[in-house]
């Protein structure tokens, strides 16, 4: 685990502006006011550099907008609730090779990008790209299960909204599920997986973004810790509604 955190501090490379693909992040927000600044900072000099950030936001009531605006985020404001619709919505205007869907409580690491790219370029094979994560406001509790869920549970398809990156290519047989207001990002990674292969999945549970640990918060440890982040009711909602779709 410390190692993972070791990771985190690692520089990435702002002089590698010659990769082949290109990209675009998609946020989806409501009132995140408190949070996007930071997620923005941390992509700011990639920015710079020609990565597109798409906000893709449901009427919030803060600055969320306004903040994001200011770091130059191109704003897409829907009418409808749910992370499934506003990620859906916002792959319809990318145009972009390599598509990242995070979150807006999320602080990306200086090298996650560089470390995303080069797995991309170098293998054509690879369609998704996940990786692991640390909760910057959690405790060493907090951290720990998240590290060994990372380590000896989750699989390359339990895919996380904090960071999936994926070729826009799939977009021709994959899409998020817009009927879907919460656990987009599984579902995502269970029907790319039927459609696909475990094969098109790279993940490496020692790369992590970095996030806030309101989840557990919000679920409590104990039932945190029971359910696990992919076993949870969630995740079985997904499984059902999979089942429903097809």
């Amino acid at each position: 685990m410390l190692q993972r955190i070791n990771n985190i501090m690692t520089i990435g490379n702002l002089e590698k502006t010659n990769w082949d693909l290109s990209i675009s992040i998609i946020v989806p927000t409501r009132n995140e006011e408190k949070n996007i600044g930071r997620l923005l900072s941390s992509i700011k000099p990639w920015m710079d550099y020609g990565v597109e950030v798409i906000v893709v936001d449901y009427k919030s009531r803060d600055h969320t907008k306004e903040i994001a605006k200011e770091f130059g985020a191109r704003i897409l404001e829907i009418d409808k609730p749910g992370v499934g619709y506003a990620c859906y919505i916002a792959t319809k205007y990318v145009q972009s090779d390599i598509i990242i869907r995070t979150d807006a409580d999320v602080i990306f690491p200086p090298y996650i990008l560089p470390f995303v790219m080069d797995i991309f370029s170098k293998n054509d094979e690879v369609l998704f790209v996940s990786t692991g994560q640390v909760f910057y406001d959690g405790d060493f509790t907090d951290n720990l299960l998240i590290f060994l869920n990372d380590k000896y549970i989750r699989k390359p398809w339990h895919t996380r909204g904090t960071f999936l990156a994926f070729r826009r290519d799939v977009l021709k047989k994959i899409n998020f599920n817009p009927k879907l207001k919460v656990v987009d990002d599984h579902f995502f990674g269970l029907v790319a997986r039927k459609i696909f292969s475990p094969k098109v999945f790279y993940y490496d549970y020692m790369k992590a973004i970095l996030t806030s640990s309101r989840r557990i918060r919000k679920m409590g440890k104990l039932r945190y810790i029971i359910f696990g982040p992919y076993f949870d009711i969630g995740l079985k909602l997904s499984k059902i509604l999979y089942r429903l779709d097809n």
